[in-house]
């Protein structure tokens, strides 16, 4: 019983009012953790009021990494998780639904409003040249991987989103506004390849995996089209501090260059989210078998002071 209290208690805290506020909390500190070590932001340069460096990658080229490595340079850059943590979903559905024909003002205001003055991942790679149209002077670095290394980290991505359609996760406003955002960013930008319906793809299907390459193929002559080739930057974490430094103008920082696990950190956040998941279910239970207990023996006062002495 005394467990069934501590099961409850958890349940209650993930379901009540301030369970959302809690579990953001955890996020932001994982954020913050993973990409600055704990510390503080370093600072090699002024502040300005807008987008400076505009990375094109796609997500899973390496942009935990750049984006680890853009923070120690001192800039403060905008992630995918950065629109879960500042509640930007709908902005960025807005811009996904017309093809970024619109709302994309709304989002770069948003974002340099925050303190962010560089981007990272989608989805602001898969708009980086509407972005880059708003900030005409920012340094564009298009992170590249080997196409099959890529398919393969790329399509880890469906599995940890359909998490979030279980509870306590579609309980809670924010992660749902998110997880329906990243659908129709799927079904929409690109095209289908990975998650539209239920819980993600067939990573087997040949005709999954075509439409996730055509999709990284045409996004990178896009931006090779649209960017003058001093402004751009095709750059791989392999290649460390010296030709990013190089570009963004920036000495070389007295530390290794960043190397960040994407794929063992996609793997950490899906085993935990469906350890919260298999966690808020047992607490229902045990939950619904402490309140039958309480109801079949009012009176049990043995049980009651076992409890209250363990």
């Amino acid at each position: 019983l005394c467990l069934m209290k501590s099961l409850a208690v958890l349940l209650l805290a993930l379901s009540g009012c301030h369970g959302e506020n809690f579990i953001l909390k955890l996020v932001r500190r994982g954020i913050t953790a993973s990409i600055t070590g704990g510390g503080p932001q370093k600072s090699h340069k002024k502040r300005s009021q807008g987008l400076e460096v505009i990375s094109a990658g796609l997500a899973r080229t390496g942009s935990a990494s750049l984006q680890k490595a853009l923070d120690i340079l001192g800039y403060t850059p905008y992630h995918n998780a950065e629109v879960l943590v500042n509640d930007h979903s709908e902005l960025w559905d807005r811009v996904v639904n017309t093809g970024g024909k619109d709302g994309i003002k709304d989002v770069a205001s948003a974002m340099v409003a925050a303190g962010y003055d560089a981007t990272t991942d989608s989805p602001s790679a898969d708009f980086s040249m509407e972005l880059l149209k708003l900030y005409p002077n920012a340094k564009v670095i298009l992170s590249t991987r080997p196409e099959d290394r890529w398919l393969v980290s790329v399509l880890q991505i469906s599995p940890i989103v359909g998490v979030t359609m279980l509870p306590p996760w579609s309980y809670m406003p924010r992660f749902v506004r998110f997880r329906e955002f990243i659908r129709n960013l799927h079904c929409q930008q690109w095209q289908g390849c990975l998650m539209c319906d239920g819980f993600g793809v067939d990573i087997n299907d040949h005709e999954t995996n075509n439409k996730c390459l055509d999709y990284l193929h045409s996004h990178i002559e896009k931006v090779k089209k649209h960017v003058r080739p001093k402004q751009l930057l095709e750059f791989h974490p392999s290649q460390g501090w010296e030709p990013l430094c190089k570009f963004l103008d920036l000495p070389i920082p007295d530390e290794p260059f960043p190397h960040i696990n994407g794929g063992l950190s996609f793997e950490i956040a899906r085993y935990v989210m469906w350890s919260v998941v298999v966690l808020f279910h047992a607490s229902c239970a045990a939950l619904v078998l402490y309140i039958i207990r309480k109801i079949a023996f009012p009176f049990d006062l043995r049980l009651q002071t076992k409890c209250s002495s363990a």
